[in-house]
């Protein structure tokens, strides 16, 4: 899982702007619900109609781990904090930058577990 979410998280900075398939794949991890599908030799799960997490501030908010307070830059770099630690991601827009920044949170708190 971790391996899965580091990947997700590289692709989510390296976005250049909104992308459906992206959202679908953080839907699917986070949410844990909808069907499988298979895209490039891959199975994953797959909501019928994802939120749109990386077009969508709103969206992307939703993806913050409870605890977790957060800032968004309109330079596309955000942070999130937790004391004593502060995580944070650059891409390409504010709600992308949101959503690596919150998936690096899931992932260092299920670290923690």
């Amino acid at each position: 899982m971790r391996d899965t979410l580091a990947a997700l998280i590289e692709r989510v900075e390296r976005a250049t702007g909104p992308d459906r398939e992206l959202d679908a794949e953080i839907g699917a991890l986070v949410m844990k619900n909808g069907c499988i599908r298979e895209a490039d030799g891959r199975q994953f799960q797959i909501q019928p109609h994802p939120r749109r997490y990386t077009a969508s501030l709103d969206a992307a908010v939703s993806l913050v781990p409870e605890g977790w307070a957060w800032c968004v830059h309109d330079v596309g770099i955000a942070s999130l904090m937790r004391a004593p630690r502060v995580v944070k991601a650059t891409a390409a827009t504010p709600a992308l930058a949101l959503c690596a920044a919150a998936l690096r949170a899931r992932m260092e708190s299920a670290d923690a577990r």
